[in-house]
């Protein structure tokens, strides 16, 4: 049986033990995913995390804590009328900023995209593209040249 490059995806035959991209096939790690946890998801541009993940453990709970926030600095009258930013949710945005774009790039690789795809998120109207990419379309299946996809959500 043909062996895929975990690393460039290139089909092998079965006696070879080296990829042409140098990558090893005889002591080739072992091919199993573990679940990123809360650190690594926040704080590493290292690997690749699917949809549920994205939207369940980023997405949905900055807005819980984003939206009530925003709720408070309008209550207080800290908002800036014109950007719609207040302090404490302005301070939340600022501390959020990194793990925001730890999380993007994780996602991108999932799509099999460099991290600097999320650039285009700065672009007028292209930044709808990113949103279809990032939170609506699948990954990658199986091995790309960022990693293994995570396991599927139960």
């Amino acid at each position: 049986m043909a062996t895929e490059c975990p690393q460039c995806g290139l089909i092998n035959p079965p006696s070879a033990q080296r990829c042409d991209c140098g990558y090893d096939l005889v002591r080739r790690p072992a091919l199993k995913a573990s679940r990123t946890g809360l650190h690594a998801l926040f704080f590493s541009f290292d690997g690749r995390i699917g949809r549920a993940t994205y939207w369940l453990k980023f997405f949905v709970p900055y807005l819980a804590i984003y939206l009530p926030l925003l709720a408070v600095d309008w209550a207080l009258g800290t908002v800036d009328r014109k950007e719609t930013v207040g302090v404490l949710s302005g301070i939340f945005m600022l501390l959020a900023l990194y793990p925001s774009v730890a999380v993007g790039v994780k996602r991108c690789h999932d799509r099999d995209r460099s991290g600097w795809f999320l650039l285009v998120g700065l672009v007028p109207l292209l930044n709808l593209w990113l949103l279809i990419e990032l939170g609506f379309l699948a990954g990658t299946p199986g091995p790309n040249r960022h990693g293994l996809p995570e396991p599927r959500v139960a």
